[in-house]
């Protein structure tokens, strides 16, 4: 009981980075990251026909895709305390900023990958953090008790290769089959692919569980009947 009661819980999937600030070019910019914030969508691009082809526009196309990341990231810049001018500004009002994006037209390529870099490294902490917390709570942070059983028809290898359940489908068996209630208020309304990290990881960490802990009773249910079967 005591080893259940002091493990992680749900409160502590909620939390901040350490707020500070980092100065980039002549801004002193506060940081402010909530695990909440953190989504789980990676864009991908194809380069079907473009391998090994050299493109005249790369380096431009390669600046695009970092003020792109910087759009995304700012919304990590705490803009809504009030931290300057003896805690009467914000930082938009501060540096007379109407629109966050303006930020772009005032950072040169370096500011832009040192602001990127600074925020990416931050994220990749928090979500070692937030597994770190989730695994806890769902108790996939412990080896599987080892149960001396060995059926008699073993499934062949490849079948079991083949029966592997890949991320794909458990997140298409999260929407078809389970119907997902949604755990954590920034989700409501949004489709599965829009989800926050800690929301696909909660629901793919559950069902990893889920399945672990079936197969570890049907192998003790299994050993029990091979235990209990009377020799010839």
């Amino acid at each position: 009981m005591n080893q259940l009661m002091n493990r992680i819980n749900f409160e502590k999937l909620s939390f901040y980075y350490p707020l500070h600030s980092i100065r980039i070019s002549r801004f002193v910019i506060p940081i402010k990251i909530h695990i909440g914030q953190i989504d789980s969508k990676i864009k991908e691009e194809l380069e079907i026909g473009l391998i090994g082809k050299e493109d005249e526009m790369s380096t431009e196309f390669e600046r695009i895709k970092e003020l792109d990341r910087a759009k995304r990231n700012f919304k990590y810049i705490n803009i809504e305390d009030k931290l300057y001018n003896n805690f009467t500004q914000t930082f938009m009002e501060y540096h007379n900023i109407k629109y966050i994006d303006e930020l772009l037209d005032a950072l040169d390529s370096i500011d832009i990958y040192e602001f990127n870099k600074h925020i990416d490294e931050a994220i990749n902490l928090m979500i070692k953090e937030f597994r770190d917390r989730l695994y806890n709570m769902l108790k996939l942070d412990e080896d599987e008790p080892k149960i001396a059983y060995k059926p008699k028809n073993e499934m062949p290898q490849d079948l079991k290769e083949y029966l592997n359940y890949t991320l794909g489908y458990i997140i298409s068996q999260m929407g078809i089959e389970y119907n997902p209630t949604i755990f954590f208020d920034e989700n409501i309304g949004r489709a599965i692919e829009s989800w926050s990290l800690r929301e696909t990881e909660l629901h793919l960490s559950f069902l990893t569980m889920k399945n672990r802990t079936e197969n570890l009773v049907e192998k003790w249910q299994g050993k029990i009947m091979q235990d209990n079967k009377p020799a010839k």
